[in-house]
């Protein structure tokens, strides 16, 4: 073989083993820079401090206190488990921070903007316990309804309706449903994509699980999951501890219309159920 041949072969397999080399060390490179992303997306994602602040708060029916004396504040960018059993306050206290209700006393803000104001309301999007839709109503002429003070901000909320749908697959749901013809879990299922079309700062979600089935359920999660990922924040009320154990940061407890505490959840204080049973004295 001519020599010059040969050392043009032995050039390209040096090369090839060159490259080969630094495909390795990139593969390595990039698999430590994931890794590192992951441990320190904690440094990159902005929070803010009292993004909802709740200043002595209460709510006074004649039958006594709904909601006594509750005070705290919490980051944005986390999800929240309103937690508590039935008749704790937790849907009133929901109520009071999206204006739906006044308080009797006491004062509640989103984003330093009092939750009277057209500011805070602007924020957030709120999830009722019970959905109440008009008898004649299609999702689409509801969407309508409920988008047309704001066209210019969901130009193409069709299409969103749709990718989110698509996540739903399994659920004969369109925008010519009759929306009182769907059963109530299905109706669940198009409040949760009202919301997620919208794209608020800020989801209040009032038990929003309630009679779905688990795979919607498991979809429900998964998505809300990614707008935490996209720093939003969440603040959901469950009677279901382990259905939002995987989901939620942090749980605020509730009973009596008083606030018994707000808990980190990581695992290192043991499931919440045991958080639970500790705070409300339950013998497990």
């Amino acid at each position: 073989m001519d020599s010059n041949i040969s050392k043009q072969i032995q050039d390209i397999n040096n090369s090839i083993h060159k490259l080969e080399q630094k495909y390795t060390e990139n593969i390595a490179k990039l698999s430590s820079l994931k890794k590192q992303k992951i441990m320190n997306l904690e440094e990159f994602i902005e929070r803010k401090d009292n993004y909802i602040q709740i200043s002595k708060a209460t709510k006074k029916y004649k039958k006594g206190l709904a909601v006594n004396n509750a005070d705290f504040s919490l980051k944005s960018g986390y999800a929240y488990g309103l937690i508590g059993p039935n008749g704790a306050g937790k849907t009133t206290l929901i109520k009071m921070l999206t204006n739906a209700i006044s308080a009797s006393s006491g004062e509640l803000k989103i984003d330093n903007f009092s939750s009277i104001t057209k500011e805070s309301i602007r924020k957030f999007v709120y999830i009722t316990e019970k959905a109440r839709y008009p008898s004649k109503a299609t999702v689409k002429s509801y969407y309508r309804f409920l988008l047309s003070q704001n066209k210019e901000k969901y130009p193409n909320w069709e299409k969103d309706f749709e990718k989110i749908r698509s996540h739903f697959h399994t659920y004969k749901i369109s925008l010519r449903s009759n929306l009182r013809s769907l059963s109530s879990g299905m109706q669940k299922i198009v409040a949760i994509i009202y919301a997620l079309v919208q794209k608020p700062d800020l989801y209040i979600l009032d038990e929003p699980a309630e009679n779905m089935d688990f795979d919607a359920r498991g979809t429900m999660f998964r998505l809300l999951k990614d707008q935490i990922n996209l720093n939003k924040t969440i603040i959901i009320s469950s009677h279901n501890l382990t259905e939002i154990e995987e989901f939620i940061d942090y749980a605020i407890f509730i009973n009596e219309g008083v606030i018994k505490g707000i808990y980190k959840v990581d695992g290192e204080k043991g499931p919440l159920s045991g958080i639970y049973n500790k705070v409300f004295g339950v013998n497990s």
